[in-house]
């Protein structure tokens, strides 16, 4: 049995957020949220050099399609508590 590359969860911010000059800041602090809730748990990889050069999109990685898509649902509901607007997207 051979081990399945990384399922990837994408997150796009909403260009129509660019002009607010707090959004890569707001941006970085979602991030480290999310590195919070995944820090324990070694089937969810959040990087901080991600984190820290995020702009306009953020990226992590689960071990299972089962678990990026509860990884998504955790990162929408951190989104809405950073009051910020994204897609959020798992690649399959």
């Amino acid at each position: 049995m051979s081990k399945q590359p990384p399922i990837q969860i994408e997150i796009v911010f909403d260009a129509s957020q660019a002009a607010r000059p707090d959004l890569r800041h707001r941006v970085r602090n979602f991030g480290e949220d999310l590195w919070g809730v995944f820090r324990d748990q070694p089937r969810v990889t959040v990087s901080f050099d991600v984190i820290g050069n995020a702009v306009d999109r953020l990226h992590f990685t689960a071990t299972s399609a089962i678990l990026a898509k509860r990884a998504a649902k955790i990162a929408g509901r951190l989104l809405s508590d950073h009051n910020l607007i994204a897609t959020v997207a798992v690649s399959e």
